[in-house]
């Protein structure tokens, strides 16, 4: 799903590649965190499918989310319409970006739900 990537190691500093174009977007003088975050936003602006409005919503302000084992997850801003599938971005309290399935989402402090049978 992710277009942009964090390259690099922490001697020489991180940066961000594009994998539609194989190049690197950035120089690597950025910190883990400083890529991390800026592979996640260009991965939410653009992608090699030209996504269109209508396949991204923005949560302003950030909402606090549980995942997966409804355990707290950190805070999602942006949904992604990815081939038909939606995905959350989620920020956790290190700065940590990852994308989630939205099955896997759910507002924090809600009780699980039960999928009828």
């Amino acid at each position: 799903m992710s277009r942009f990537e964090v390259c690099g190691d922490a001697a020489s500093g991180f940066g961000v590649s594009d994998s539609a174009t194989s190049r690197w977007s950035m120089p690597l003088d950025l910190s883990e965190a400083e890529a991390a975050e800026l592979a996640a936003d260009l991965n939410a602006r653009c992608d090699s499918y030209q996504r269109g409005p209508e396949a991204v919503r923005w949560c302003k302000p950030a909402v606090p989310v549980a995942a997966r084992r409804w355990k707290p997850a950190g805070t999602i801003d942006v949904w992604i319409r990815d081939r038909g599938e939606w995905y959350g971005r989620v920020c956790d309290d290190t700065g940590r970006v990852r994308w989630y399935p939205a099955d896997d989402l759910r507002p924090a402090g809600d009780p699980p739900v039960e999928k009828a049978s």
